[in-house]
């Protein structure tokens, strides 16, 4: 499955997203880096954060790229950063859902 179908993606913990409501972004920073993708830290005010495969992709390669992060995140955009990560965990053998839920403290 493509990422771009990560709205495709069953959450077999689905009641554990109501528990990411107040996630920041410095947050999925932290889980984003913790599931061993490459975050590249936002530059100025209001600037989002873009996350990579690796550190060793050219932020120019946007096949690279796995998502990005606004400063500011809404609760619907919790559900979509979840499903994304774990979609391309999955769609990429790198990580499971239980092993993200581990490492977002849930």
């Amino acid at each position: 499955m493509p990422l771009h179908n990560y709205r495709e993606v069953k959450i077999k913990h689905g009641k554990k997203l109501d528990q990411m409501r107040n996630f920041d972004q410095k947050k999925w920073m932290k889980i984003c880096s913790g599931l061993g993708l490459h975050v590249v830290p936002a530059k100025g005010k209001g600037s989002h954060c873009a996350v990579y495969k690796d550190d060793k992709c050219e932020p120019k390669d946007r096949s690279c790229l796995v998502l990005t992060i606004p400063k500011n995140t809404y609760r619907q955009l919790q559900r979509d950063l979840t499903k994304k990560l774990i979609s391309y965990g999955k769609n990429n053998e790198k990580f499971t859902e239980e092993h993200f839920w581990e490492v977002a403290g849930i």
